[in-house]
């Protein structure tokens, strides 16, 4: 197994302990041993450390991690056998496509050189392109196969994928401008061309041409009755994966302690609440600045491991789980992720921080009811007995 692989199957791990579909985390307990701590389970041992975006832990890529995989599918229903199965899959063509992007990776970033020159000339719609092209060598923050885009061969990732700076032409169509939804305050670009300048012989104001597939509608999963799922969307897009994500990211790489970049972003999103109507803002004070869990989106669970069906999905973007540490840059001023088990302003929630007196090896009980409240299991589907046997990477 590679090192590619093995983030790949760690990033997957992360994401079925985030979300827990197969309801592992109830019961679970976390041990600390030489080579780390490791997240023990009924038959599987995980090696974790904490972590804080998102959830309290994450898995740590090591050798093995495979097998885990395999251990879990074990207690995967068979009705849900397919989904996890799919996943499998989509993890094996992640790791193709990480070893595709580390080939090409050298050759693009010397064509965007010779063609955009220093990084401070990409200015424009042309050098957003370039700055796209490097963007997405970079992974999803959180789904964990991101890379993967279905149904391309090499090839064709090559020739169309934003990474490695292709060039085609579009395809487009002639159509009724009533066709097109495009907003009260949507304008297209001067640069858009006419029916007539692509040749397509139509002419007139009562005709546009568009893009293969740009065709506007109305979406009825985006319609809500009440501020509550706007407040949720709001929480796990732009605070999420926008602005949160950048945050833990810039301080792994030690660009400035993770408090200052969380603190910065409470004081961002406080103004941006202040300025709004009382109704509005009360709702985003209770469910995205005070809250002690927010919501994070279940997109493996959804959009994968579960049938419609399965899930009661109707939106994969939108079905969310109860998981993310809340209560944003209100932390203490001790990096979350070096605590053991990190529960930051959580009122009953064990591991927050060891009170005097106590044993810093105290193991938090994930099914202990102090910490059901904290760790919430997602979607309450209770796997069959395991056998027993048990896989683990380290030593006990």
């Amino acid at each position: 197994m590679t090192a590619e692989e093995d983030e790949i199957l760690a990033r997957a791990l992360r994401a079925l302990l985030r979300e827990d579909p197969y309801d592992l985390r109830p019961g679970a307990v976390v041990e600390r041993r030489p080579d780390g701590d490791w997240l023990v389970l009924p038959g599987v041992d995980i090696p974790v450390r904490p972590d804080g975006f998102q959830c309290e832990i994450r898995v740590r890529p090591v050798p093995g991690l495979g097998a885990v995989l395999d251990r879990l599918r074990e207690g995967v229903a068979e009705r849900d056998l397919p989904g996890f199965d799919a996943f499998r899959a989509e993890c094996d063509q992640a790791v193709a496509m990480v070893r595709l992007q580390w080939r090409e990776r050298s050759r693009v970033v010397e064509r965007l050189a010779e063609e955009h020159g220093p990084v401070e000339e990409w200015t424009g719609v042309r050098g957003s392109l370039a700055f796209e092209a490097l963007a997405a060598f970079r992974d999803h923050p959180v789904y964990p196969t991101g890379r993967v885009r279905n149904g391309l061969d090499e090839r064709q990732l090559l020739a169309y994928a934003p990474e490695f700076r292709p060039a085609f032409g579009l395809r487009w169509l002639v159509l009724p401008r009533d066709a097109l939804a495009l907003g009260r305050r949507a304008r297209l670009p001067r640069w858009w061309p006419t029916p007539a300048s692509l040749g397509l012989a139509r002419s007139g104001d009562g005709y546009l041409a568009a893009a293969a597939g740009l065709l506007g509608f109305t979406d009825p999963r985006v319609l809500v009755t009440d501020d509550g799922p706007l407040a949720d969307l709001f929480t796990t897009v732009p605070v999420h994966l926008c602005a949160a994500a950048l945050a833990f990211e810039l301080a792994e790489r030690g660009r400035a302690p993770l408090d200052t970049w969380l603190g910065l972003l409470r004081d961002r999103l406080t103004e941006a609440v202040d300025r709004l109507p009382a109704g509005p803002a009360a709702v985003l004070r209770a469910r995205v600045l005070k809250a002690p869990r927010l919501p994070i989106k279940a997109m493996v669970t959804a959009g994968t491991l579960f049938s419609k069906d399965r899930s009661g999905a109707v939106d994969i973007n939108k079905y969310y789980a109860d998981s993310a540490l809340g209560r944003i840059g209100e932390h203490s001023a001790d990096d979350p992720r070096k605590r053991r088990w990190p529960q930051p302003d959580v009122p009953g929630c064990p591991g927050a921080a060891s009170p005097p007196g106590s044993s810093a090896d105290a193991v938090p009980q994930l099914g202990d009811p102090a910490v059901a409240a904290c760790a919430l299991p997602i979607v309450r589907m209770r796997a069959p007995p395991q056998p027993p046997r048990t896989i683990s990477l380290s030593p006990r």
